[in-house]
This record gives C-alpha cells, sequence and structure tokens, in this order.
C-alpha cells in the first residue's frame, strides 16, 4: 500500500458495491457493528426468511480476500 487515500477510496467503493448486490438479493440484510478492543468489526447480517432463530455462521476474511477462500 503506497497511497493510503486511494487504498481508502478503493475499499469504500468496494464496501458500497458490496450493499448495492446484497440489496437485490432474496433474503435481507442488515450492517451490523460490533465493538472490538477499542475498535469495530463490521458486517452483513443476513437472515433467511422464514424462520426466527436461524443457525449463525460468522466469516472474517477482511477486505484483501473473500468467504470462497475458506475451506
Amino acid at each position: 500500500m503506497q497511497d493510503d487515500a486511494r487504498y481508502r477510496d478503493l475499499t469504500n467503493r468496494s464496501v458500497d458495491a458490496v450493499a448495492a448486490g446484497l440489496r437485490i438479493l432474496d433474503s435481507p440484510f442488515e450492517r451490523i457493528e460490533v465493538p472490538f478492543e477499542g475498535h469495530k468489526v463490521v458486517g452483513n447480517l443476513r437472515r433467511p426468511r422464514g424462520t426466527d432463530r436461524p443457525p449463525l455462521v460468522l466469516l472474517i476474511p477482511g477486505t484483501g480476500s473473500v468467504k470462497e477462500e475458506f475451506p
């Protein structure tokens, strides 16, 4: 990373693009922020329709990877 401003801009654009894609999916999503050691972990919570308490899967790949990289 040689250009912090460019990196931040591209990260924000990536987050916005994912949010735009999530809005067209069948199951709704909610952006959540969880406090952690003086910072916050931000994520998208998706809940399937038709169930009050679905199982939970928590993936934290960061912005440099994607969930498909997990085995």
